[in-house]
């Protein structure tokens, strides 16, 4: 669970992303038998935690394989969610929450993310920044005049920047293409005109 908290959804994971995209849940099942990812937290085939998915993206460490992103999650504990799926060999499985029994209604309510997990990528290699061929770098510094105090942010606005913070650093994180074409026009100050 910690991983997946940390990484804001699943990893590397071989799935038709089309059907998955078709799917409002992400329910993870423990697998007791793969001790290569941590110690289990539930028992085998149990259900430990239901995300809502976000977004699916490529791995960037396998690119055959998919990372399914959450928003929030409840961590759980029902127990056979593997039985009743017909103990498939193949590890993901594309059902209704009603085809596994689960009640979200029984459940506690969903979670954001914790902040070092929001989008994932938390511990993944910043992207290359591939600066415009006509880019120029400025060597000065602006320093703010007068008071530029920062105002707290209500807790809904602070959940709204951790989102955004979140699809941003995805986004930071698609490498550009070597022969990109800039279809903008940028001025002396590195902005576009």
């Amino acid at each position: 669970m910690e991983w997946i908290l940390r990484d804001g959804g699943s990893r590397d994971w071989r799935l038709n992303p089309d059907r998955a995209r078709l799917c409002e849940f992400l329910v993870c099942t423990q697998n007791c038998n793969n001790t290569d990812f941590g110690a289990p937290t539930a028992p085998h085939g149990a259900a430990f935690l239901i995300g809502h998915r976000s977004d699916i993206i490529r791995s960037w460490e396998r690119p055959d394989r998919w990372h399914i992103g959450i928003s929030d999650f409840i961590v759980c504990d029902i127990p056979n969610i593997w039985a009743k799926l017909g103990h498939r060999r193949y590890p993901v499985a594309y059902a209704t929450l009603e085809e596994v029994d689960i009640d979200l209604s029984a459940l506690p309510p969903f979670r954001p993310l914790p902040l070092g997990g929001a989008g994932g990528m938390s511990e993944r290699p910043a992207a290359t920044l591939i600066e415009p061929a006509n880019f120029i770098r400025s060597e000065r510094t602006v320093k703010p005049t007068g008071d530029r105090s920062v105002r707290q942010q209500p807790t809904g606005g602070q959940d709204a920047w951790r989102r955004m913070d979140a699809i941003l650093d995805q986004l930071d994180r698609i490498p550009d293409l070597p022969t990109a074409l800039d279809p903008l026009d940028w001025d002396e100050h590195g902005l576009p005109r």
